[in-house]
């Protein structure tokens, strides 16, 4: 059993070190090119369309639909419900995935990947999104220490 969990271990982190490979890299101090702040499709919606009031509601990932969205920051938002766009719209920050929707594991090694909505954790009363379910797991081995190194990173692209 031991070994298998290494082994899984291993193949997580050969996928999340051939994902960034095609990551955007934070730019260098000083640089000009500031990379996109907040996931979002080419249609400009966040968070996969993903209802982000539902994770802390009904503690699940809960697809939104357009009909119920609102744009914030920049990007378009989806809700399952007129009654958790309205809680979004009365409180945005309590419900704003931490890293613009970027995989919380991956901004802490200095990486932008896209987080995937059915791969998430709140902690501490905020949301963090992972590129897959098998780095959410690794994410949550260490949370404390993933998240310091993942906002300080964040801090320094803001």
């Amino acid at each position: 059993m031991r070994n298998s969990r290494i082994a899984g271990c291993g193949l997580v982190m050969v996928v999340l070190a051939g994902a960034c490979l095609f990551a955007a890299e934070p730019p260098a101090a000083g640089g000009h090119d500031k990379p996109e702040l907040i996931c979002k499709d080419v249609k400009g919606v966040a968070a996969g369309g993903y209802d982000l009031v539902a994770y802390f509601t009904e503690r699940k990932a809960v697809k939104g639909s357009a009909r119920f969205s609102v744009k914030h920051g920049g990007a378009e938002y989806h809700f399952a419900s007129t009654d958790h766009r309205d809680r979004f719209v009365a409180n945005p920050g309590g419900y704003l995935p931490q890293y613009g929707g970027h995989c919380s594991y991956a901004m802490g090694k200095g990486k932008m990947l896209t987080g995937d909505p059915e791969a998430w954790l709140v902690y501490k009363g905020k949301l963090y999104l992972t590129v897959s379910r098998e780095v959410l797991a690794l994410f949550q081995t260490d949370v404390v220490s993933a998240i310091n190194q993942a906002d300080a990173i964040w801090k320094s692209l803001n």
